[in-house]
């Protein structure tokens, strides 16, 4: 569907994409990355804007991880636990990489992870990410994953006239 920016109508995005060389038809399964719904749905944060406390700081010194991602962890989750990946898993995760020497420089970056619920899920960091989002912002997942789902089906069944389900998923 091209590259998503805030506020884009997703359902167009869909629909538009689809209807030439993949039209829909009842029962398909239209399967949308968590990012790309954050983006359109403009779940952006300014890193430069983010508050970071003592604890943010000790958090990170722990995790690897940079302070202000932790500080929005905390606000868009609860944080359970960390683990400390590097320690635990270093052998095994960098034997199976595609790519040792990255998959060893990560570890080395971010050396845990924090265990996070988020709307009655596990996941790790609450969901947030820096990959592909614009230069000096955080992507957070959906404020309701389960709502952006009914919308984006609603939308495209209005406009195709067509049964499909919906599923957000992680890119990875």
């Amino acid at each position: 569907i091209g590259r998503v920016e805030p506020n884009d109508d997703l359902v167009d995005r869909i629909v538009d994409t689809t209807a030439d060389a993949y039209p829909l038809v009842d029962g398909d399964v239209v399967v949308v990355t968590t990012k790309v719904v954050s983006i359109a749905e403009n779940r952006l944060i300014d890193a430069d804007a983010v508050d970071v406390t003592d604890r943010d700081q000790r958090v990170a010194a722990i995790t690897g991880l940079d302070p202000r991602e932790v500080a929005v962890i905390y606000d868009e989750s609860d944080v359970i636990g960390a683990i400390p990946i590097a320690a635990v898993g270093e052998d095994v995760l960098v034997e199976h990489a595609v790519d040792p020497e990255t998959a060893q420089e990560a570890l080395d970056e971010v050396p845990a992870m924090l265990i996070t619920e988020r709307n009655g899920r596990l996941c790790t960091n609450a969901g947030v990410d820096w990959s592909n989002s614009p230069t000096g912002m955080m992507t957070v997942l959906p404020a309701n994953p389960d709502e952006s789902a009914r919308r984006l089906r609603e939308g495209i069944e209005a406009r195709t006239d067509t049964d499909v389900a919906v599923v957000l998923a992680d890119s990875e």
